[in-house]
């Protein structure tokens, strides 16, 4: 026993230290990501959720575009509430607290408002309430989504990594009535995740700089800024500070991209920035907007950009989209659901998407009705395991019944009873 003692004692302290130790260097990585020291020290901005919206989502159409096909499309699949035997459950009221769907796109809004929270913040909430008393009572009536900026969450002091609570507005709401969803481990910190668009800030912020540099290029008729000289034969540190402060004002920056500027006397305008072609700021619009593409995981050719189109079509790009991003999204938040939500239902109660009702995957379940098809008709699988397979009904015990082609016969009835396939050589 004194052994046992011992050794609980060293892992408890082994604790106690590991998470002092990352606490500290939590503390000192949030100060230096959401400061913008995270490059090796190279500010690129202040990567906290409100700055993420606005270059993200407010100030970046292709960003914009990602983030609402994501979400759109994801609360828009066919989703369905099973039994364990695979029953589906006519209106579940698991289904009903995701909301009424809307008319023209079939999205559940909530759950179309809690990705697009947890695509922008690497992290979103759901908060459930439930009647206090009743025939339902403990049975959840609402879900509200919540934004990453909206809630903070307490760690277990007794167990690093898992979340004791969450608070909101200092009100304490527990993890049976809140669950954290998150879009990406973060490997510094387990109680946040990082999103696509914190992935791409660097990116996000470069194209959306480029268009705003066209864009003051434009208004301030195309003209090439300047470097502020004075004619000054002595330059006193007074002049100094007055010639910089005429070059921020009126020659720095992209709003002041290419304006004509009347210099005051005593000094002259000496033209000397690049235009955009001279600066490549189309190569590096076009790099960073693939950039983009590639973190949120959606093809070009899906949200307009046909110039680094990467499927051969429009159909097989939205093939790829459902596959390699919508789908994986959906399975990761039903996955959630089933443990955080479903059991409250009933124990066999499961959220899932019903892929054959896919539109954009028809042509694969068409290919999947060949292929299975083939299997059938060769003896590989009975009629059955491919209904099934196409999500269809059994057909009863005839579908059971392996069958094979008629003129497929034996090996040895060809060549003679016992006799062997001849071999090379001989």
């Amino acid at each position: 026993m004194g052994v046992i003692k011992s050794a609980v004692a060293r892992a408890a302290n082994w604790v106690a230290t590991a998470t002092d130790i990352w606490a500290s260097g939590r503390a000192e990585y949030a100060r230096r990501f959401y400061s913008g020291e995270s490059l090796g020290g190279t500010s690129f901005g202040n990567v906290s959720y409100e700055n993420v919206v606005e270059w993200g989502y407010t100030r970046n159409a292709w960003s914009y575009r990602c983030i609402n096909l994501i979400a759109s499309a994801t609360a828009a699949l066919p989703w369905v509430v099973l039994k364990r035997d695979g029953e589906v459950i006519e209106d579940s009221p698991l289904l009903r607290l995701f909301g009424q769907a809307d008319a023209d796109t079939g999205a559940l809004p909530v759950i179309e408002r809690h990705l697009t929270y947890n695509i922008l913040g690497g992290e979103s909430y759901l908060m459930v309430a439930s009647p206090d008393s009743g025939t339902n009572e403990g049975r959840p009536n609402m879900l509200w989504p919540l934004p990453t900026n909206a809630v903070q969450v307490v760690p277990d002091p007794n167990m690093w990594g898992l979340i004791a609570n969450f608070k909101i507005g200092g009100k304490t709401i527990t993890t049976k009535n809140m669950a954290q969803f998150q879009w990406a481990v973060n490997p510094l910190d387990p109680y946040t995740g990082i999103s696509p668009a914190e992935a791409a800030f660097l990116d996000l912020r470069v194209n959306t700089l480029i268009a705003g540099w066209y864009l003051g290029t434009l208004q301030n008729a195309g003209r090439q800024s300047g470097q502020a000289l004075t004619k000054a034969e002595n330059v006193t540190p007074k002049v100094r500070e007055a010639v910089e402060e005429f070059v921020q004002r009126y020659l720095a920056g992209a709003t002041n991209a290419g304006k004509i500027v009347v210099p005051p006397a005593g000094y002259e305008i000496k033209p000397i920035s690049m235009t955009p072609l001279d600066m490549g700021l189309a190569a590096i619009e076009s790099v960073s907007r693939v950039r983009i593409f590639t973190a949120y995981g959606v093809p070009p050719e899906v949200v307009g950009d046909h110039e680094h189109a990467t499927y051969s079509n429009y159909e097989q790009a939205s093939q790829g989209l459902y596959h390699d991003t919508i789908l994986p999204i959906a399975r990761r938040f039903a996955a959630k659901i089933n443990t955080w939500l479903a059991p409250r239902f009933g124990p066999d109660v499961r959220l899932t998407v019903n892929k054959a009702e896919i539109d954009a995957l028809q042509e694969d379940a068409k290919a999947l009705a060949e292929r299975l098809k083939g299997m059938v008709d060769s003896g590989i699988k009975l009629r059955n395991e491919a209904r099934v397979e196409l999500g269809l009904e059994p057909v009863g015990p005839e579908g059971d019944v392996l069958t094979m082609p008629a003129n497929m016969v034996p090996v040895s009835q060809v060549t003679g009873e016992g006799s062997t396939t001849p071999q090379v050589g001989e």
